[in-house]
């Protein structure tokens, strides 16, 4: 995991950098990295919605001098912005790349969004209490007057969801995306091998426990197990994780119209069980630059019970294929004794859709960087015996055999099996195009916990019978797409030659 060099013998190696192998830095460089450079605006530029460096009071010195970077959203409410979500994966990206000067660009972006608005103190992780005001006039009042678990960590803080306020509804940090940033934090400052950016990425973890998994409310964000049995005592309280500073998970604090779509709720695709356990053993290794007022120990054992009970959740709430709701509502004594009703983010409830589909990456970052811990992670059964070990390994098979088996039954348009490979890359063998192998994702069994199944991928004949409508078509084709694509479960799905 780290290299043995370094403060406390924990630098990443710049020469063998964590997830940094060619095919991949290909992968990244030439499919997403021009997408995201397209995106890009830049410090000084009309219509940069962050602060300016200068303007972003705890600024780290490694950063001075540069000038900011930021992701464009159009999401924000219609308008340009900046959505923590887009500029976190930017960060993380270039992490992995070990691109240091995008990368340190990128993070004075991300302080200027922690920042919020210039000259005030950081408020992005606050929630607004419904009086209507500025965002100015939100981030000029104390902690105490404003909701929301925010503020906790001096120095530092989770940002808002989006960039430049608009409204109150900006306000409120969002866990995917700080949980990227904090990752790619981590990465800055072992390439820089920076003591004063380790103690930001620290005080960033800690914010993040506080806030994001709520540690700053206990009795409000965790739960103790119904029935101990064979549970350690360091996983006797359930923590999961919220939708962020201002709502989810556990808390049951929302009130008024769309309370429903608040208390108890979570995404199940939040869960980063590989991301957590790097910040569990950050903060361990670096206990000395944790915060005044708070521990190692205690940080570490709430993130390591949110993935243990994480992956007790996912094993109940996912299909035997990998499907899962974009969105559970937890149960009051086990997690998982829950159901499908609450819903955000123009997703719904019961299917797998734009927010559910993060999760096969973030749980395979499990395996990919901490194997043995991963596939040692205890199953508990409701009367608190362990039954079993289950963990990014299992989870990830679901997926791995339920596509394979899709792909393995597609046949040509003339009946004829397509003998390709996509995944995984057989030598020798043909590989399959996209188009031959995408539209079998939305075909993959439904199950009770995710009945809607998979909605991200749009059936191809839903795709081909808009072609028709809306191209040049020619009626033989139109006749042809959708008279040949017949699959359904259990049955060989037949695809269009490739024009």
């Amino acid at each position: 995991m780290y290299a043995a060099a370094g403060r406390g013998g924990v630098r990443l190696a710049a020469a063998t950098p964590l997830f940094h192998r060619p095919a991949l830095d290909d992968h990244l460089q030439n499919t997403y990295q021009p997408k995201w450079l397209h995106l890009m605006m830049h410090e000084g530029q009309a219509g940069y919605p962050l602060p300016a460096a200068a303007q972003v009071n705890d600024l780290l010195s490694a950063l001075q001098g540069v000038g900011g970077q930021a992701v464009s959203s159009s999401g924000v409410n219609g308008k340009q912005g900046v959505v923590s979500e887009g500029q976190a994966y930017a960060m993380l990206s270039a992490g992995m790349r070990n691109d240091t000067a995008l990368l340190k660009a990128l993070t004075v972006g991300w302080q200027a969004q922690v920042q919020g608005v210039a000259g005030e103190h950081a408020c992005g992780a606050c929630c607004g209490v419904g009086d209507h005001q500025s965002a100015a006039q939100l981030c000029g009042r104390s902690a105490s007057s404003l909701s929301g678990l925010c503020r906790r960590v001096p120095g530092t803080d989770m940002p808002a969801w989006s960039l430049p306020f608009q409204s109150e509804g900006s306000l409120g940090s969002a866990t995917d995306g700080d949980e990227d940033a904090i990752t790619a934090l981590i990465y800055l400052a072992e390439l820089l091998d920076d003591d004063e950016v380790r103690r930001y990425a620290v005080a960033s973890i800690t914010a993040f426990v506080l806030e994001d998994l709520g540690l700053a409310d206990p009795s409000a964000n965790s739960r103790p197990v119904p029935v101990a049995g064979d549970v350690p005592a360091a996983l006797q309280t359930i923590w999961l994780w919220r939708g962020g500073s201002c709502w989810g998970g556990y808390d049951r604090s929302a009130t008024g119209y769309g309370a429903s779509d608040r208390n108890m709720c979570i995404a199940p695709a939040y869960f980063s069980p590989g991301q957590w356990r790097l910040f569990a053993k950050y903060v361990s290794r670096h206990s000395d630059l944790v915060p005044a007022g708070h521990r190692a120990a205690q940080i570490a054992e709430v993130l390591l019970s949110s993935v243990t009970w994480g992956y007790n959740l996912l094993n109940r709430i996912s299909c035997s294929n990998g499907l899962v709701s974009n969105w559970w509502s937890l149960g009051e004594a086990w997690p998982w004794q829950g159901k499908l009703l609450c819903a955000n983010s123009a997703t719904r409830a019961g299917a797998y859709g734009a927010d559910a589909v993060r999760i096969p990456w973030r749980v395979v970052l499990d395996y990919l960087w901490f194997p043995d811990e991963t596939i040692a992670s205890p199953l508990f059964g409701e009367s608190g015996v362990q039954i079993g070990t289950w963990g990014a390994k299992e989870y990830a098979n679901r997926w791995a055999g339920a596509w394979r088996s899709a792909i393995q039954q597609v046949v040509d348009y003339k009946g004829e099996p397509l003998l390709g490979s996509f995944p995984p890359f057989a030598p020798g063998v043909q590989r399959l195009r996209p188009d031959q192998i995408l539209p079998l994702l939305s075909k993959l069994p439904s199950c009770a916990t995710c009945p809607m199944g998979m909605t991200a991928v749009r059936p191809l004949p839903s795709i081909l019978s808009e072609m028709c409508v809306h191209s040049a078509l020619s009626r033989s084709h139109c006749v042809c797409a959708r008279g040949s694509h017949r699959g359904t479960a259990g049955v060989a799905t037949r695809l269009l030659p490739h024009s």
